[in-house]
Parts: C-alpha cells; structure tokens; sequence
C-alpha cells in the first residue's frame, strides 16, 4: 500500500462525468481522503471513509454537476501512524 501512487485507478478516464470510481490498494482499517481539485486548484469534491473487509477499496463519485475539464484525484491514506498520498489527473467530458 506504500505503492499508493503505482496501485491508484481512475476509470473510466476520460469520463462523462455521471460515474467515477476511484480503486486503490491499502491495508484494512486504513482511514482514506478523495480530494477532487479543478484546474485552479479548489477542492470541489471531498469525501472520506475508514476501509474495512480486504485490502481493495474504491471511491465512487458523480461529478455531474462540474464542467467539462482536467481534474486532480488526491487520495491520502493513513494506517497505524503512517500517511501516503498520491495524486493523478484525470478528464471529465461532457
């Protein structure tokens, strides 16, 4: 799970936007942060879940309501006193 930024999958990647799933690798009982950032670097999408049952997670989101455009998925994940971030691009287009 140390590997965060090799294991993180966006897909579909180009999306339209309705659907977004986010699946990454860490150990059960691990705390998990998506922060989606637009191109001006807001947050526009956070959410956040404690993982439990196996060492494959995933965020799943609608992005609907935002434009057409490159985003950041940012996902930090902590487990017994140690944080790992990474982050990928991805396109939504409508």
């Amino acid at each position: 799970w140390s590997n965060l930024e090799n294991n993180l999958v966006i897909y579909p990647n180009p999306s339209d936007g309705r659907r977004v799933g986010f699946h990454f690798i860490a150990p059960s009982g691990s705390k998990a942060t998506l922060q989606i950032v637009d191109i001006r670097g807001e947050i526009v999408i956070e959410d956040g879940n404690t993982f439990t049952g196996g060492e494959e997670h995933e965020f799943v989101i609608s992005m609907g309501d935002e434009a057409s455009g490159i985003y950041i998925a940012r996902v930090v994940v902590s487990y017994q006193g140690e944080t790992v971030e990474t982050a990928k691009k991805f396109a939504i287009v409508k």
